[in-house]
């Protein structure tokens, strides 16, 4: 499980073929003053806009993405943490540029299960938000049906291979991960860990999912 740190993926995803997973940089304020924190992160070659966040913490709790030192140095002003991710944006959005989207697969004893393919007008795209977007936009719908019901005819047969030998290289009984196709055919994965929620909550709102979620539970 501590191989799945959001740095470790960085090193160990980026080495596959047909993947990319943002520069991601583990970093310790050490009790420095925020205008030396910011100093010491342009020096690390990052391009703006960046993705901050305190490690240790989910759901987009502290999560923010920043656009120049300013905004930088008012997150770290305001937050209390010691130790951060500093993750390198990449801007993958489907329909012309106007959504973004989170597929989500869990893998479970070495087997893929579809979990979402969630599509967002915002760039942190998360479960609460699917009654703004998905349930106004059919097609948005549908989309999701068909990841579901055949996941490799939806992402390609040979992405749908290189996240099937995540398994191999990651080694654990459970793991979850998000991830978009690129404009260019290839996996951006977003993150991958062990400590992702399996919930039925959104089958309330969108039914097709139900068959779906009841096939990971009996799963797990």
């Amino acid at each position: 499980i501590l191989e799945t740190t959001r740095d470790n993926n960085d090193r160990r995803l980026n080495a596959l073929a047909g993947v990319t997973f943002p520069r991601t940089v583990r970093f310790a304020r050490e009790g420095l003053a925020t205008a030396a924190v910011i100093a010491r992160i342009g020096a690390m070659g990052f391009a703006y806009p960046i993705i901050v966040r305190e490690t240790g913490t989910h759901t987009g709790r502290t999560v923010a993405l920043v656009h120049a030192d300013a905004e930088l140095t008012g997150y770290f002003a305001k937050s209390d943490g010691e130790t951060f991710y500093l993750i390198q944006f990449i801007d993958e959005r489907i329909d012309e540029g106007r959504y973004f989207n989170k597929k989500r697969i869990f893998c479970i004893d070495g087997r893929l299960y579809p979990v979402v393919s969630h599509i967002d007008e915002r760039w942190n795209v998360h479960g609460h938000n699917r009654l703004t977007v998905m349930r106004k936009n059919p097609w948005m719908q549908e989309q999701e049906q068909r990841y579901l019901t055949d996941p490799a005819g939806a992402i390609g047969a040979e992405n749908w291979r290189t996240l099937e030998g995540l398994h191999d290289l990651v080694g654990l009984d459970f793991f979850g991960v998000d991830y978009t196709v690129r404009r260019d055919g290839t996996l951006l994965i977003y993150e991958l860990n062990a400590s992702m929620r399996h919930s039925d909550d959104h089958s309330v709102n969108f039914a097709y999912m139900r068959p779906h979620i009841d096939r990971i539970t009996e799963a797990f």
